[in-house]
């Protein structure tokens, strides 16, 4: 169940319709793996550095970052920024309210110290960036492929059409960080 802008009406639906893709066995994976020169050129280089590696200019954040001591391999730096996260702050569904004026992150990181995934995966795409890692931030749903129901239903032509129907709900909502691998150093 879900609601969606059209045009500048809110509309109320009864359900989305989601196409479930396992990348893993599709020749979208091929093509992944098959040729990086199509993301090695400058002008997507560029765009990296552009937006993946800018971050907001406060003194306490940097210094914040540059506390954390970073490993030589890629995916133990990322974990140390989580640890580093979570050994100062605590994971809830209600932090309570932002403060009318108050940063969104430094209000995380420095006063309030309580937040759920938007709040970690701000801050980790953040400190990501400080430490020259390119990363953006995502949200979206988490859907499980186990969450899928096959629905069959007969077309307008008398054959069975096969659909994989999931109900999607707020608490599936999630967000994390990316990172750019082909601009790392591992």
């Amino acid at each position: 169940i879900g609601s969606g802008l059209v045009g500048s009406e809110m509309c109320i639906r009864d359900s989305y319709n989601i196409k479930y893709y396992d990348v893993a066995y599709s020749e979208y994976n091929y093509l992944l793996n098959s040729d990086k020169s199509y993301v090695t050129d400058t002008k997507y280089s560029e765009y990296v550095r552009e937006n993946y590696l800018g971050v907001p200019d406060d003194d306490k954040l940097k210094k914040f970052a540059d506390e954390i001591e970073l490993s030589e391999q890629l995916s133990l730096k990322c974990q140390e920024i989580e640890s580093a996260l979570q050994a100062d702050t605590t994971y809830t569904k209600n932090p309570g309210r932002l403060p009318l004026m108050k940063d969104y992150l430094d209000y995380f990181l420095f006063e309030n110290k309580k937040g759920y995934c938007e709040h970690y995966a701000t801050a980790s795409t953040i400190l990501l960036r400080l430490k020259n890692i390119p990363a953006r931030y995502a949200a979206g749903y988490m859907v499980f492929p186990s969450q899928f129901q096959k629905v069959v239903r007969k077309s307008a032509f008398g054959k069975n059409k096969v659909y994989y129907v999931a109900q999607v709900h707020d608490e599936d909502a999630h967000a994390w960080s990316e990172i750019c691998l082909l601009y790392t150093s591992d």
